[in-house]
């Protein structure tokens, strides 16, 4: 059904897992001693929802994990006092020891209902821990493995092997036959270039190459992609480097179309790229116009804003389950619920209106149009 989604089984054990909460909040205290986590908490005079947020809030992909949050508080506030949810944020810094140890703090301290994870690496790394513990995670990941065959995690976000065959149609639309594709050495981008390459022969990828997090300069591959006639760049890096391999790629008048994944959605990239990324294209999902302006006027940028949007309407689908839920459904009912299906209706509002959570034996993920857009868009 257009603009709703039908949430089965795995999205309505948020429900079965609610606790009556107390009057007022306190903060949970962290046995490890540290205190980086932020609490947003709802309404205390009504029973509520306890959502635990895991995200790149530092670090090299921060970028990432702003734009998350920023989603999340923009629910919030235009929720008010309507909202039933409690959000506990977590900084990993796209550290994986940190994902985990945050998980577990949430979990086993703070008591969480559901927690969201930002990226396909930390999320693979606590999803087996959120299966065991029967806890639901909501991840914003790309790799399938994340949710493939388990019970109580959904991904957030399209397969990263759907956006890399997207990508892949522009590239077969232009006639372009001798590719260079570089790729960093963690989940997403491995899972993008599976399905971009799943449409090429051998022969028609002029380098593949997987690189490192420490790598900073690319010009030692710059002669071989001159060698074999090259005439695109397939880009999927992280953060910053995207930018760097270009640039040193122009600058050696290696000057052709490129193509990315999701990480080149963002205008810092393209300003450290300047002009060899002025007419780069990347893919991401189809956002909601009217939400793009509101978050455009409140942040003054559009960095991936796909993040922002994706977390925003998730926020909104957890507050209306909980709106929805009865008071006295306590932990001690959940696995009654676990088979249980239902519906739920909703309408998108930052994300495209054709969005749709698919559940299927094998998989569980919120299914958004994929479309391409320019980097000098992001202006």
């Amino acid at each position: 059904m257009t603009g709703k989604i039908r949430v089965a089984a795995s999205l309505l054990i948020v429900i079965g897992i609610m606790s009556i909460m107390s009057l007022g909040v306190a903060r949970a205290e962290d046995p490890t001693g540290s205190h980086a986590d932020t609490e947003i908490i709802a309404s205390s005079a009504t029973p509520s929802l306890k959502v635990g947020f895991i995200g790149a809030l530092s670090g090299p992909a921060a970028i990432y994990g702003t734009a998350a949050k920023n989603g999340v508080e923009l629910a919030l506030s235009d929720l008010g006092d309507a909202a039933k949810v409690k959000i506990i944020f977590e900084d990993d810094a796209f550290v994986v020891a940190n994902t985990v140890k945050a998980f577990r703090k949430l979990v086993e301290v703070d008591k969480v209902d559901v927690v969201l994870s930002l990226a396909s690496q930390p999320s693979n790394a606590i999803a087996p821990l959120a299966e065991q513990a029967r806890i639901p995670l909501l991840a914003w990941a790309s790799d399938s493995n994340v949710s493939k065959g388990r019970r109580y995690v959904v991904r957030t976000y399209p397969s990263g092997f759907e956006e890399g065959a997207t990508i892949a149609k522009i590239a077969l639309a232009e006639g372009h036959k001798k590719i260079g594709i570089f790729v960093s050495q963690n989940d997403y981008p491995l899972s993008v270039v599976k399905g971009f390459k799943a449409n090429f022969n051998t022969s028609d990828i002029a380098i593949y190459e997987e690189i490192t997090s420490e790598t900073t300069d690319f010009r030692s591959f710059i002669p071989k992609l001159k060698q074999n006639n090259a005439t695109l760049l397939f880009l999927c890096l992280n953060p910053g480097m995207n930018a760097l391999l270009a640039k040193q790629a122009y600058q050696a008048n290696l000057k052709v179309p490129v193509l990315g994944c999701e990480n080149l959605n963002s205008l810092d990239e393209l300003k450290m790229g300047g002009e060899s990324l002025e007419d780069a294209r990347f893919v991401t999902v189809a956002i909601n116009s009217d939400f793009r302006s509101r978050y455009q006027a409140k942040y003054n940028n559009r960095n991936v804003l796909s993040g922002a949007a994706i977390y925003y309407d998730i926020i909104m689908v957890l507050n209306t389950i909980a709106t929805a839920a009865s008071t006295d459904i306590t932990s001690a009912h959940r696995p009654s619920l676990i088979p249980t299906l239902s519906t739920l209706d909703y309408d998108w509002k930052a994300v495209s209106l054709q969005a749709e959570f698919r559940f299927t034996n094998e998989d569980s993920y919120l299914d958004i149009p994929i479309v391409a857009q320019r980097m000098a868009d992001l202006r």
